[in-house]
């Protein structure tokens, strides 16, 4: 696969994006993208890159997002001015409009009752009576969970309720967007040089599995993040455990393999990082949430953390790697 210039594409001065990232919207093959930019920061601890690999994440994440059987939104690899970019197409067509979640949060609730992190009673109230979304209740339901499902897989740590949304059609139907958004997966924050040093360590996998990251998801009284494992193996919620049984099937990690071989401009040691963390993600979150349900047994240890804070956060993702690990008989 090569790497499109998009260097000469002509602006398009008509469509603006929001969002954090660096942008720009253009026109490429007649179509409509938004390109993003890779982002500098200050590096804030020794695991930090001081370039985000956002850009590479994007690409990626969107593609397992999609070889999982999910509509997501088309990108595409190349360079903008000797930058390395990620294109991805505007998915609305004439006359359509996407209206994030948090528009619809704001049409129920406060400013001062809606935080970046969604809590799931507001999700689930704000679905139910919503007058557009009540009329696709149990699509818009399906589709939140078949995108946690994905985001389990790819540790995407912010889908907060500005990153879905919902498409009102010109005969002002609804219906759920594309997944797009995907930046904040696969440890965008860390240099190569800490990619290295995770896969050589248990204790640094273990951590990136069932410490951070988490859901960008508030569940119970007390506003704590839900970790990707507990939710889909507990049986907490009933349409998150339907999600795990339809979308986890249909994950090829062979497919998501190939896809990170054929991806230009990663390096032998990113690649290895990329490949090794999606591959004990899907056997030790997803595999084994998939066994709990499919059994309908689902882990009671995973359901009492739900909605707790723990004091020994690092002992509890070593002991929980190892439980996983021998349940699973891996590696």
């Amino acid at each position: 696969m090569r790497l499109i210039d998009f260097s000469e594409c002509r602006i398009d001065r008509h469509t603006d994006y929001a969002g954090s990232d660096r942008k720009n919207a253009i026109i490429y093959n007649g179509d409509r993208y938004m390109i993003k930019f890779s982002e500098r920061q200050e590096p804030k601890n020794d695991y930090a890159t001081s370039c985000v690999n956002n850009v590479l994440s994007e690409y990626i994440g969107s593609h397992i997002a999609g070889l999982a059987g999910i509509p997501t939104h088309e990108t595409l690899l190349g360079t903008y001015n000797g930058e390395l970019v990620v294109a991805c197409k505007n998915f609305l067509q004439s006359g359509e409009t996407l209206h994030e979640f948090s528009w619809y949060l704001r049409n129920r609730y406060d400013s001062s009752d809606i935080k970046r992190t969604p809590a799931l009673s507001q999700i689930y109230a704000t679905i139910n009576s919503h007058p557009d979304l009540s009329q696709i209740k149990q699509i818009a339901i399906d589709r939140y969970w078949e995108t946690f499902v994905v985001d389990a897989l790819i540790g995407n740590f912010d889908r907060h309720a500005g990153n879905w949304g919902y498409i009102v059609g010109v005969d002002d139907t609804i219906r759920p967007s594309p997944i797009y958004d995907c930046g904040s997966c696969l440890y965008s924050g860390l240099s190569v040089d800490q990619m290295e040093k995770i896969t050589s360590t248990e204790l640094s996998i273990a951590k990136r599995l069932f410490l951070y990251p988490k859901a960008a998801l508030f569940v119970g009284e007390k506003d704590v993040k839900v970790g990707y494992y507990d939710m889909l193996s507990s049986g907490y919620d009933k349409a998150c455990s339907e999600a795990v049984l339809r979308i986890v099937p249909q994950i090829n990690m062979d497919d998501v393999k190939s896809m990170i071989e054929e991806t230009p401009c990663l390096s032998k040691e990113r690649r290895h990082f990329y490949e090794t963390m999606l591959e004990y993600r899907y056997e030790l979150i997803l595999k084994r949430a998939f066994l709990y349900v499919s059994e309908d047994r689902y882990d009671d240890v995973a359901l009492d953390r739900i909605g707790t804070v723990s004091s020994k956060e690092e002992d509890d993702a070593w002991n929980e790697y190892l439980r996983a690990k021998e349940e699973m008989s891996f590696r």
